[in-house]
């Protein structure tokens, strides 16, 4: 049986969760379940935190790893399934309203890749792009995908306007950064490092334990993991941490200092140093930022 003929008859429609005033909506799935084949009436753009899954379409199955970018255009069905503590970023939006529409923009190759084959023929048929960023434009993206998440949930006055603004450099970091995607799937070893890491983050982690988890020698184990990962094992495991901070932070009364200890950092200054160079602000003004002047929690 095809992957078509197996998401056929078993396709749910999701409704949109926006409001036709303003149509777009960005929501934090800490813990992503596994997700029968649906269709979606909007566009949908996901971007990989932590954690893994195998993503499907009628095309295809692509494992999806930390640094995934994908954008689902129109009718096309996806779903998830064997996800393993998936983390991710997902965005609704309405395509014609707020994609940029400057020239130089939909000039761009990765651009036209990733976000601009939503043409009639393509929302009819459905249209799956998928990227995976390099680790600049993923700390750039990930901070931007925070404060994106933020201002819907707080909905101060202007938000509107600085979510256009902010989803406006979002895309226009994805398409600089397109690369087209790899059909290579995860190497079996590395696979059991990323799920190592992400099951047991908060303990006292070397790299050599990592290593040893993944079957490999040292130097097999480094060239896969760049290749397949696209990050240093260590700046993977630094960002699952700082990414469980920020929702401790966020939804809790803790003390930054237990949220430190608690996710694995053992160095309070090291800590608040990488907080802020991933999220743009320190853990306090990321705190403040989130519960806003009520002190409501943002989930």
């Amino acid at each position: 049986m095809s992957m078509r003929e197996a998401i056929a008859g078993a396709v749910e429609t999701a409704v949109p969760k926006y409001t036709a005033a303003f149509p777009f909506s960005c929501t934090l799935a800490s813990t992503h379940p596994d997700r029968a084949a649906h269709r979606d009436a909007y566009t949908e753009l996901a971007i990989i935190l932590s954690g893994s899954a195998v993503h499907f379409t009628e095309a295809g199955a692509q494992r999806v790893a930390p640094g995934d970018v994908l954008v689902v255009h129109g009718a096309c069905a996806h779903g998830y399934r064997e996800v393993n503590r998936l983390k991710l970023v997902n965005i609704m939006f309405d395509a014609g309203e707020f994609l940029p529409d400057s020239a130089d923009v939909r000039a761009h190759r990765g651009f036209q890749r990733m976000f601009e084959e939503d043409t009639p023929t393509a929302r009819q048929r459905g249209f799956f792009a998928h990227t995976r960023l390099p680790r600049e434009a993923f700390t750039h993206v990930e901070t931007l995908a925070w404060r994106i998440d933020n201002e819907c949930k707080l909905r101060r006055p202007g938000y509107q306007t600085l979510v256009r603004a902010l989803f406006t450099d979002l895309v226009i970091t994805i398409a600089r950064a397109y690369r087209a995607r790899q059909e290579t799937p995860v190497h079996e070893g590395i696979a059991r490092a990323v799920e190592f890491i992400d099951t047991h983050y908060a303990e006292e982690l070397t790299l050599a334990q990592i290593v040893k988890v993944s079957g490999l020698s040292s130097a097999q184990f480094h060239r896969l993991f760049r290749r397949h990962i696209r990050f240093r094992p260590l700046w993977y495991l630094r960002n699952v941490r700082l990414n469980h901070a920020a929702v401790l932070l966020r939804t809790t009364n803790r003390s930054i200092t237990h949220i430190t200890l608690a996710v694995g950092f053992n160095d309070s200054n090291y800590f608040a140093r990488a907080f802020r160079v991933a999220m743009g602000m320190s853990p306090r003004e990321y705190r403040k930022t989130c519960l806003g002047k009520r002190g409501a929690r943002c989930e």
